[in-house]
């Protein structure tokens, strides 16, 4: 990755978005009617600006739609991880295992050969987020369906954030490729939306309404920024400094929640921070 500051602080940023709402959707108590009013934003954004927006190239439609595809698992098994695992042991085990195999994958499909330094930091990320999956839990024992979600919605990851790579350069529009990513990714939602108010009656509390709209504007925001990166900057630096998420996400729960910081998510911290500074080292 060039040792471009504002590029790193961009990431950053939405990685911190991303962290913001991944834990309100774990603490949400219906994951369904939250992750389906986050939609909502989405495509009343996304509706109105694909009329003004250039129009993606085609070389790119092709990966447009096997990110939608991508996504739309993802966020299934988004739903599947947080029913079957703590936030703490799953959300680091899927989201620190998806640098290190985009950075195979993105050496052998786009060429993208890093430097020396850059490996060592992507690999510092990866072990420092790794490192919380470590702490001990009730869903880190002996059930096994936590790992396979984790590492399933990690593949996941893995698949979108190469697809999304590959698409927004050839597409010739940034803004124009996102719209159209949120505006897809967000119609088959609205179907769940449907079923959460009139099939199941559904009545959200105004807060937690609130909050999901929210976190759909967060999440749309975070990625945004992500796929800009992405046609900046090689793509497996961009998803190892998005995975610092993790480590906002253990701030989170300390402060918001409560939880102890502890010795391993300093450890994590510190790691994180030494595979940052490698990834953003002149040279």
């Amino acid at each position: 990755m060039n040792p471009e500051l504002p590029i790193t602080a961009v990431v950053l940023c939405a990685a911190l978005l991303h962290a913001v709402w991944n834990a309100v959707l774990k603490t949400g108590e219906d994951r369904l009617a939250t992750l389906a009013h986050m939609n909502g934003p989405w495509l009343l954004v996304a509706a109105p600006l694909v009329a003004l927006l250039p129009l993606p190239a085609p070389e790119s439609w092709p990966y447009l739609a096997g990110s939608v595809l991508l996504h739309w698992v993802y966020l299934l098994g988004l739903l599947w991880m947080y029913r079957v695992g703590d936030l703490s042991h799953v959300y680091p085990l899927a989201r620190g295992s998806a640098p290190l195999v985009l950075s195979l994958l993105s050496w052998w499909v786009a060429g993208e050969l890093l430097h020396t330094r850059e490996w060592l930091g992507v690999a510092l990320v990866s072990m420092g987020v790794l490192t919380l999956t470590l702490q001990g839990g009730r869903s880190s024992r002996a059930d096994w369906r936590p790992v396979a979600a984790a590492l399933f919605v990690g593949a996941t990851i893995v698949g979108y954030t190469l697809t999304d790579g590959l698409g927004v350069r050839r597409a010739g529009t940034t803004l124009g490729y996102v719209m159209w990513l949120f505006g897809l990714m967000a119609l088959p939602w609205w179907v769940a939306l449907a079923r959460v108010h009139l099939g199941r009656r559904v009545r959200m509390p105004r807060r937690a309404l609130l909050s999901a709209l929210a976190c759909g504007v967060m999440a749309m925001t975070a990625y945004a920024l992500v796929i800009w990166a992405l046609r900046q900057a090689p793509m497996a630096p961009v998803a190892a400094l998005r995975e610092t998420s993790v480590i906002f996400a253990a701030l989170i729960g300390t402060l918001k929640l409560g939880e102890p910081f502890g010795r391993r998510r300093v450890l994590a911290s510190v790691l994180v921070a030494a595979g940052v500074a490698l990834i953003n080292l002149p040279g």
